[in-house]
């Protein structure tokens, strides 16, 4: 930043591995928020890669244990997003930078029977922080609308002043935005997929194992927000009907 054209308009694009396997805070946060896990190793890619290979017998026992070292990465890098905010304010750009804080996923931590993320779409993976300060605002407000990550560009380019460009997916979120809108998510890593569509309420999910085409779930986030009654079973058709609808809409496919 300091090496910048000071007449010219700056992009800054900061991506922080960390909170990433491994799951090893620095101190203080480690002793701040995980000083009562005792094995030193717990959260080390080979241990967290044995107990997603299912070779540990009762391994949702480690879940707390991992979630209080995941909790100090996450604290950790809270604090050098804030030394980051400082060092803009330091250079006077502080109030008249958009300043855009989110995230790619979350983690699992036997939530559903799995770990870290990259094999399902459920809310624990799919809910992420997105926090937008603009210039001169004074003070926040929480938006209930759903978001997506597809809607980042657009935003941007309003920001701008521009428009976004044909084929560009998403809308910006400086606009009214509806919260009966669909917001989808697709997956496609080493054999694991799926497609997940959130409209209201709803929350349908069909995954892919391998090859395997699972059935369509459905779940009620006001009734169940941690996903656990299935209703996809009892109400199949208008799990498979929110799905492929959302789907056309969304991607626009026939």
């Amino acid at each position: 930043m300091d090496e910048r054209d000071p007449l010219r308009p700056f992009l800054l694009y900061v991506h922080a591995v960390d909170p990433h396997l491994p799951y090893d805070p620095p101190e203080p946060y480690r002793s701040r928020f995980a000083s009562d896990v005792e094995r030193a190793d717990l959260g080390s890619t080979a241990v967290v890669g044995t107990l997603q290979a299912r070779d540990l017998v009762d391994e949702g026992q480690y879940a707390s244990d991992l979630l209080d070292l995941y909790d100090g990465e996450v604290a950790c890098n809270d604090h050098s997003f804030g030394v980051l905010l400082d060092r803009l304010a330091q250079r006077d750009l502080d109030d008249d930078t958009v300043v855009i804080f989110l995230s790619d996923h979350g983690e699992e931590f036997f939530d559903h029977g799995g770990w870290i993320h990259g094999r399902t779409l459920y809310r624990e993976v799919l809910q992420v922080p997105l926090v937008i300060r603009l210039p001169g605002q004074s003070e926040g407000r929480r938006v209930s609308a759903p978001a997506q990550h597809a809607d980042l560009m657009p935003t941007l380019l309003d920001l701008a002043g521009l428009d976004p460009q044909p084929g560009v997916h998403g809308i910006s979120l400086l606009r009214s935005l509806p919260h009966d809108r669909a917001v989808a998510a697709y997956l496609d890593l080493d054999g694991w997929g799926g497609w997940s569509v959130v409209n209201g309420q709803r929350h349908g999910i069909r995954h892919l194992d391998r090859g395997y085409t699972g059935p369509a779930e459905l779940y009620d986030l006001e009734l169940d927000p941690a996903e656990q009654d299935d209703l996809g079973s009892d109400r199949g058709v208008e799990a498979g009907a929110l799905l492929s609808e959302s789907r056309r809409e969304v991607l626009g496919e026939e």
